[in-house]
């Protein structure tokens, strides 16, 4: 978390006074702040949650709710390309900060034992 800090207060004094335009840009930018914010969040889920294994739900779910409060916020502004563009980006920030960063993941079986491991599948 010390590592993080400095780069979340980066970031929030980063941002500033914005507008929508609804074009490529803006949705682009909407999809990238619900990411970047779904991969932190699931980093602390699994750093500091009581429940890693849902970790990726808990980023998803937590940055898409603060994306659609901020734009609700908003008043009349409010726009529903945003809210979807910023869960779009929320469910991919989550679902990679959780395969592809995360793991492996620690479970714990129903005799009190621990599984520890990388799990591949493949089907065909």
């Amino acid at each position: 978390m010390k590592r993080a800090l400095p780069l979340l207060l980066g970031l929030l004094l980063a941002t500033g006074q914005a507008t929508a335009t609804n074009n490529w840009t803006s949705e682009t930018a909407h999809a990238i702040a619900g990411g970047l914010g779904a991969g932190v969040i699931t980093w602390a889920a699994d750093r500091y949650g009581s429940h890693p294994e849902y970790r990726a739900w808990i980023g998803f779910g937590t940055s898409t709710a603060i994306g659609i409060l901020a734009e609700l916020a908003q008043g009349d502004d409010a726009s529903g390309v945003d809210m979807a563009a910023n869960a779009l980006g929320a469910a991919i920030g989550a679902f990679v900060t959780d395969r592809w960063i995360l793991q492996p993941v620690v479970k714990r079986e129903q005799g009190g034992t621990a599984y520890v491991g990388v799990e591949t599948r493949l089907e065909f």
